[in-house]
């Protein structure tokens, strides 16, 4: 990316990145939770090579006494999901804002703080392959 170069992650507005209810059975009036919202691709004046545009939302486990050595990261969802592909090996990209969602899995467990490094949380992780001039 170009020192001008930004990537911003959005929830919709006047709402939080999680819509539903994660972890309770949808049905014909409640929807499967998700994780939504839009990519904002700031990329300065001019255009930027690049390959692909990707988000992830990872869930981070990290386990007593182990500090980095005892973190486990799974992908939740279908994640890793392309946003935006090069038609060909490498493409110009502007800046624009591109909107995904992710659903969430019925058995996903929750957000929990055991201490000060300890528990489990979840990173929304956006990602653009880019080319050097």
């Amino acid at each position: 990316m170009t020192p001008t170069s930004l990537i911003f992650l959005r929830p919709p507005p006047h709402v939080d990145f999680v819509q539903g209810f994660p972890g309770i059975p949808s049905n014909s009036e409640r929807p499967l939770a998700s994780v939504q919202g839009v990519v904002e691709l700031r990329l300065g004046t001019s255009p930027v090579k690049a390959q692909w545009v990707k988000i992830e939302l990872r869930k981070l486990e990290t386990l007593p006494d182990g500090g980095q050595a005892n973190t486990y990261i799974d992908l939740v969802g279908d994640s890793p999901i392309t946003l935006w592909q090069a038609k060909n090996e490498w493409d110009e990209i502007r800046s624009q804002d591109l909107s995904f969602q992710i659903q969430l899995p019925e058995s996903i467990p929750p957000s929990l703080a055991l201490g000060s490094s300890v528990g489990i949380r979840y990173e929304l992780v956006a990602s653009m392959l880019t080319k050097k001039k």
